[in-house]
Order: structure tokens, then sequence, then C-alpha cells
């Protein structure tokens, strides 16, 4: 896939990824600081975290993942995934990356490694 400098030039399929990301703002300052929130499951469960930092994002064990998901998340969730249906773990990074940098909110510092 050609590499892409900005969000914009992405194809329309990285909106779910953004869409996802939005949807935990809606979560509690607590939540975004422990990092109980779905989006950071996400990075986990596509191995982003570990490949990009060596660590881990969402910081309870994967079975409690259904204490932060409603269905709204999962539905966002699963849509998020699905972008992996037409393009590489690469192509996905680095949009997460990009994605990061806009915010400029920063992901949560990754601490806990392997």
């Amino acid at each position: 896939m050609k590499h892409f400098q900005t969000i914009e030039e992405y194809p329309n399929d990285f909106k779910y990824i953004n869409e996802f990301y939005i949807l935990i703002k809606g979560f509690t300052k607590l939540d975004y600081e422990n990092r109980h929130n779905p989006f950071y499951f996400y990075l986990d469960f596509i191995g982003y975290t570990k490949n990009r930092t060596e660590g881990i994002a969402y910081d309870l064990l994967p079975y409690r993942a259904i204490e932060c998901f409603g269905h709204h998340e999962r539905c966002s969730f699963m849509k998020a995934l699905k972008v992996f249906e037409n393009y590489s773990y690469e192509d996905v990074y680095d949009y997460i990356d990009l994605l990061n940098h806009k915010f400029k909110k920063g992901f949560p510092i990754f601490v806990d490694n392997f």
C-alpha cells in the first residue's frame, strides 16, 4: 500500500479506527489514566503495542475486558478489526501512529514490558 503522510489521505475504511479512538474520550479520566478502555485493548489485541513499544496498553487481564465493553464498544471494535480484511498490519500500525500524533494527547506510557 502507498505510504500516506496524513490521516486524511488514508482510504475511508480507516475511519473506523479513528471513530473507535474518539469513542474512548467518553470514558472517565480515571479509566483513561488506568488504561481501562476498549481502544487500549484493541491496541494490544492487534499487536500494535508489542510491535511499537514491547509493552502493553490495556492493564487488566483480557477476560476482564467485558467490564469496559458495552454494545457500542463491541461494534466499534469489530469495525476497527475489519480494516485488516483489506490492509496489512503495517498499514494499520502506521495509521495509528499518525492518529496518535494528530491528537497530540499520546497513548499511555507503556510501562508493562514482557
